[in-house]
């Protein structure tokens, strides 16, 4: 059926047209053929399955039976008023085509056809009777208002059907367009996204570079001051700590540059166990400072997989520090590690969990997009995230995130199992 509205106004001018003719048959009583006061009742009853029609398109605007009744009902209403306004000889049959009209434009084909059958049956039934008399003319009669009901219903139908294809495919254009235009956005954010990805891969390369002089002096300094004599055992453990954070700094950078100008794939086989352990030794005394439960649960067996040690630990580094931001009042943040079976083969799977209060689930979806983040507000620049999973996907794996229903973050990093032994990561 046509749209709701369309189909509920033209029903509605339908029925004034009854209130009208309904009038004239009043304003017409000295006429000898009409019997009063049933035409009168006859076209209120008209109009009232009028109404009732108009009401059907609004209730149902999907369904085509309800308003194909009413119109049926209308019909036999019809034959009521011919008969009382002169039978066979009743100029009142041309009112069938209104009903008829509006039945071609609202109604599918086969309900199209039962309806045209109907107005045909009714008027038929009119020259059915103890004092009905047949002949050559009344057949041609008959015939040719036969001919006129189904002549408008289809040729109405036709209108209407090319009417509903031209509709149909001026939709289905103007959804295209809207898809295009979507797309073109798409295309177009997607192109700033690469602009600022661009520039800000030729700014971390310059800083990259300069990095290298003060984590010289910060090891100096740190290794100087281990060899002094004397030193309080809490804060000899301190300047390791130190020593190690700027020698991954280093070794980061370094492969960073390298990566940039060769291209060139990591091959090296990592201990993950011994990755996850070492962003946690960088992290532990930070996390305890924050209240922090740090939850180990790692499942037996050696996780060898292809990346760079360092370029992992700063996956690990990446997510403790995401899952510390979660619980800034404190918290309990588990690390997993364990191997599963996936349809692409053995995967090492490591997760970090953590008790905050989960990402928000307008984020989530696009949570790995670059420049989208949670903490906009407060140094959050949303390339973390991004990063991490392209580590993971040049490792042959990927990082995924969900929230578990409970509350807190479950950040799932797989990558492919390896069963040669492990050896050290250049």
């Amino acid at each position: 059926m046509v749209h709701e509205r369309a189909g509920w106004i033209l029903v509605r001018y339908e029925a004034a047209l009854w209130s009208v003719l309904g009038s004239m048959a009043y304003l017409a009583h000295d006429n000898s053929r009409l019997v009063y006061p049933d035409i009168l009742w006859l076209f209120a009853l008209l109009l009232s399955v009028s109404l009732a029609a108009a009401w059907a398109v609004r209730r149902w605007p999907c369904k085509d039976w309800p308003h194909a009744v009413c119109t049926v009902a209308s019909f036999a209403v019809i034959a009521g008023i011919q008969a009382r306004s002169g039978g066979q000889e009743s100029n009142l049959w041309v009112l069938y085509l209104l009903p008829l009209f509006s039945a071609a434009l609202l109604l599918r084909g086969r309900e199209l056809v039962w309806v045209a059958a109907g107005a045909t049956l009714c008027d038929a039934l009119l020259y059915v009777g103890p004092d009905s008399v047949w002949g050559a003319s009344v057949g041609f009669e008959l015939a040719v208002k036969t001919g006129v009901l189904w002549a408008a219903a289809g040729s109405t139908w036709v209108l209407a059907e090319s009417e509903r294809r031209v509709r149909a495919r001026v939709e289905g254009q103007r959804e295209a367009l809207a898809r295009l235009e979507h797309d073109l956005k798409e295309a177009e954010a997607a192109r700033s996204r690469d602009q600022k990805l661009a520039e800000v891969g030729r700014s971390s390369a310059a800083i990259t570079h300069d990095l290298a002089t003060p984590l010289m002096v910060i090891r100096g300094y740190a290794q100087m001051r281990r060899e002094q004599a004397g030193l309080d055992a809490e804060f000899k453990k301190d300047l390791e700590r130190i020593d190690r954070a700027a020698a991954f700094c280093q070794q980061l950078a370094a492969t960073t540059l390298s990566r940039a100008k060769t291209g060139e794939k990591a091959t090296a086989l990592v201990d993950l166990l011994k990755s996850a352990e070492n962003a946690l030794a960088l992290s532990e005394s930070v996390l305890r400072s924050r209240r922090i439960e740090i939850r180990r649960d790692y499942a037996d067996g050696e996780f060898s997989v292809r990346g760079r040690d360092h370029e992992l630990e700063r996956v690990f580094l990446n997510l403790i520090a995401n899952a510390a931001k979660a619980m800034p009042d404190g918290g309990t943040m588990t690390v997993r590690l364990s191997a599963c079976e996936t349809p692409e083969g053995r995967r090492a799977e490591a997760r970090v969990e953590d008790t905050g209060p989960g990402v928000p689930a307008e984020v989530l979806s696009r949570l790995f997009s670059p420049f989208v983040t949670t903490r906009a507000g407060s140094g959050g620049t949303g390339l973390g995230l991004y990063l991490c999973r392209e580590t993971a996907r040049r490792c042959g794996g990927d990082l995924c995130v969900f929230n578990r229903p409970g509350g807190g973050a479950v950040f799932t990093l797989r990558l492919p199992l390896e069963t040669a032994p492990v050896c050290a990561a250049t």
